[in-house]
């Protein structure tokens, strides 16, 4: 049988066999918690949770963007491990300990508001676990990229970290489609405290994520050099930085699929979540894909793809007006051809950056890329949640952010600069080499 498998899948299953050895375990585990924080106290319950305590769409989208507004704070990162002699362990081990731990008091929150104490605690609460989703969350998940770097030999960082993001997804989808068949019937009968009940257990794998970040090797002391605005980037930089802002500002105009469902095509809390775990195994899908292409292949014509798909995938969400008989599948179809773009995008954009920079340098020039991506995101969600807030809320005003959205991505596209030939400066991975160090 496998000897009848193409060879693209052949080399795919290769390479997850050797990502399942005793060698890789501790990043499986990092992958697995990852995942499970992420679908169980992220925007995926939050967003119908939000809109079932009576927030609008544009409150909602609000709060929900407090998740991007966070990763500015990688700016102060070169500056804090200065002060700390350079100790990333220390850092992203603290950082995780705030940010991917807020299940715990979140479900306590939600457990109060099953109680009886009231609403407006929750929705506090949901605004701080988003702030230290966005914050404490961000900053753990790009020092783990540059941790990685330290620790492993370029050749295998490229084969081990898109696999944590693609595990990661997958576990998320999983879990997701558990909690959408059960949310519906739960929800009548225990109301908030399923919720409740699923933020703690995402507390749970926070904690248990933080003892297994603290049990990799350890990076030794990362000297971040005083970049001053005079030093020269390097080539290539400023015009990628460029084009990703412009990227990400397109990502911050596109509606969530939660609030298009709910406020417009009127689909329960439970298909949402369903949507999100769909959507979450669509990006698994894109993104074991991509990994396997970018072990091999130039990480910026897999860029372009993604842009792509995301330009096509937001302007062909304009045929679902509530009139179209079939729009709600319709846009089940889009959210799927969008989140696996959105996964493309991010593992490109991830390689693509460590690519162009090495170093003492990558950790300033990590978080001004980080800082500048996700303010623009962050500017363009914040400009969304006010056209929701202010107009009325309706198809119009939704599909005027597709239009805008998809546009950016063509545009970014068209100016994303690529290699003549798919496999030009790339290296190839050995799997028999991999493991060794």
């Amino acid at each position: 049988m496998n000897g009848r498998m193409p060879p693209a899948l052949r080399l795919m299953a290769s390479e997850w066999r050797a990502f399942a050895a005793p060698t890789y375990r501790r990043y499986l585990v990092l992958a697995l918690c990852q995942g499970t924080v992420l679908a169980l106290s992220g925007t995926a319950l939050a967003i119908p949770l939000l809109l079932e305590l009576g927030l609008g769409p544009g409150p909602t989208t609000l709060v929900a963007s407090l998740a991007l507004i966070g990763p500015a704070a990688q700016l102060a990162v070169p500056s804090v491990l200065r002060r700390t002699d350079g100790n990333l362990r220390v850092l992203t081990v603290a950082s995780a300990a705030f940010g991917e731990t807020r299940g715990l008091w979140l479900g306590v929150f939600a457990a109060l508001v099953a109680l009886g104490v009231g609403t407006p605690l929750l929705v506090a609460g949901l605004v701080l676990a988003m702030v230290a989703m966005g914050v404490f969350s961000g900053v753990a998940a790009a020092n783990l990229q540059a941790w990685l770097s330290v620790i492993l030999p370029e050749q295998e960082r490229r084969f081990v970290a898109p696999r944590i993001v693609g595990l990661g997804l997958a576990v998320s989808a999983v879990l997701l489609v558990a909690v959408a068949l059960v949310l519906g019937a739960a929800a009548t009968s225990f109301g908030v405290g399923i919720y409740a009940t699923c933020f703690l257990a995402a507390g749970v794998a926070g904690v248990v994520e933080v003892a297994a970040l603290s049990r990799l090797p350890r990076p030794g002391r990362v000297r971040v050099p005083h970049l001053g605005p005079e030093m020269p980037a390097p080539p290539g930089w400023r015009r990628f930085v460029t084009i990703a802002t412009l990227a990400s500002l397109g990502s911050g105009l596109a509606p969530y699929y939660s609030v298009y469902v709910i406020a417009v095509l009127h689909a329960s809390a439970s298909f949402a979540v369903a949507l999100s775990a769909l959507t979450s195994g669509a990006a698994v899908v894109a993104s074991t894909f991509g990994a396997a292409l970018l072990a091999h292949n130039s990480s910026s014509r897999l860029l372009r793809v993604g842009y792509l798909s995301l330009g096509a995938g937001w302007i062909a969400a304009l045929a679902t007006a509530p009139l179209n008989p079939i729009a709600l599948p319709w846009f089940v179809a889009v959210a799927l051809f969008v989140s696996a773009g959105g996964a493309i995008v991010q593992i490109a954009t991830n390689e693509r950056l460590f690519r162009l920079v090495a170093g003492p340098a990558v950790m300033t020039q990590q978080g001004r890329f980080v800082a500048i991506t996700s303010g623009a995101t962050a500017a363009g969600q914040l400009a969304s949640a006010l056209a929701l807030a202010v107009a009325p809320v309706g198809y119009p005003v939704f599909a005027a952010l597709f239009v805008v959205s998809g546009g950016a991505r063509f545009a970014a596209a068209s100016r994303l600069p690529v290699p003549e030939s798919w496999s030009d400066a790339t290296a190839v991975i050995d799997l028999a080499d991999l493991g060794r160090s």
